[in-house]
């Protein structure tokens, strides 16, 4: 039997006036129970609403924090964002400025290798131009000592031809005369017509060594045998004409072209 049968059974058994007493009771029990429930079921709710009012309270910090941690971590995306994009620049940049720095490097050795070349370039032009020089030196110093030599052996041949003049003036001194060209004495030709030739083609110094030689020369020319001043020659109307021997020509116009 169960425990409510038990109750039911026992108040079956009470009398009438007992069972409202117990009734009552029970009723009164009942509802103190009851109040006692609904208000531990209040205090329970009122316990519930703190709860939620705090779960509200910290759901909406929570938001809060959550939202404020969005814009922060959407602040910091940015920034990352932003890092990414300053730390590719400064890579590019950083790989022009290598570039550009290796062709600097490659300028400067080129530079470096036409600077050695053209120094190089400049000691052999300057080795030649040194061999160039000592050649120029060596020939004007064989030159000048040629000269020098030439000067002696001119001033040698001017005393030689000076000294020749002075005999030759003093030698035909006794023949001067102001007659055209024909002989003197036998061999012996007159210098004047010479001396007046030379001069208007020989300097003053030299004309009258020019004419003594040239008169020296005529006085062997025409003692030789076979000379004669004029040649014959027959036309064909057996006319006999005279001209002057095309030796004699030669021999004028050479000599007067010593």
């Amino acid at each position: 039997m169960t425990s409510e049968a038990y109750f039911v059974e026992k108040m079956k058994s009470i009398p009438v006036e007992t069972s409202k007493e117990v009734k009552q009771c029970i009723r009164a029990n009942e509802i103190a129970t009851r109040d006692q429930l609904i208000a531990a079921l209040a205090d329970e709710v009122y316990f519930k609403n703190k709860c939620l009012k705090d779960l509200e309270l910290q759901h909406h910090e929570t938001t809060l924090s959550l939202h404020k941690f969005m814009l922060e971590n959407e602040k910091l995306h940015q920034a990352y964002t932003q890092v990414v994009q300053i730390t590719h620049k400064l890579y590019r940049e950083d790989m022009d400025a290598k570039q550009r720095l290796e062709g600097m490097k490659m300028q400067m050795h080129a530079v470096e290798k036409l600077r050695g070349l053209e120094e190089f370039i400049a000691q052999i032009q300057m080795h030649e131009m040194k061999e160039t020089l000592k050649e120029k030196i060596d020939e004007i110093d064989y030159i000048q000592s040629v000269n020098q030599s030439l000067i002696i052996k001119e001033r040698k041949i001017n005393d030689e031809l000076q000294e020749a003049r002075k005999e030759f003036i003093d030698g035909l001194s006794d023949i001067q005369s102001p007659s055209s060209i024909g002989i003197k004495r036998m061999g012996e030709l007159d210098e004047t017509p010479f001396k007046v030739a030379c001069k208007r083609r020989y300097a003053a110094e030299d004309s009258d060594c020019k004419a003594a030689r040239l008169c020296l020369d005529w006085q062997e020319e025409i003692r030789k045998p076979g000379w004669h001043p004029f040649k014959i020659i027959s036309t064909s109307d057996e006319e006999n004409r005279k001209e002057s021997s095309p030796s004699t020509r030669r021999v004028v116009l050479g000599k007067l072209q010593l």
